[in-house]
């Protein structure tokens, strides 16, 4: 299953991440911790798209509400 969504996976949360201006700005001050924090939501999903969906929509909001890493 994960061989058939990781590209999709990967897409949803690139456009995901950009739509969001405080993960943005996180992004620029901790490269290296965002990009490890994407990777691992990409790999823990195990190739089920609803569970990303439901993390990163999550993860949007906790740093909307609180942009500290």
């Amino acid at each position: 299953m994960q061989e058939l969504t990781v590209k999709e996976i990967r897409l949803y949360i690139d456009r995901r991440v950009e739509t969001s201006v405080a993960l943005k700005e996180l992004r620029g001050l901790y490269p290296h911790r965002i990009r490890d924090l994407l990777t691992g939501i990409e790999e823990r999903a195990e190739g089920v798209f609803l569970w990303v969906v439901l993390v990163v929509e999550q993860l949007l909001i906790v740093v909307q509400n609180d942009p500290r890493l």
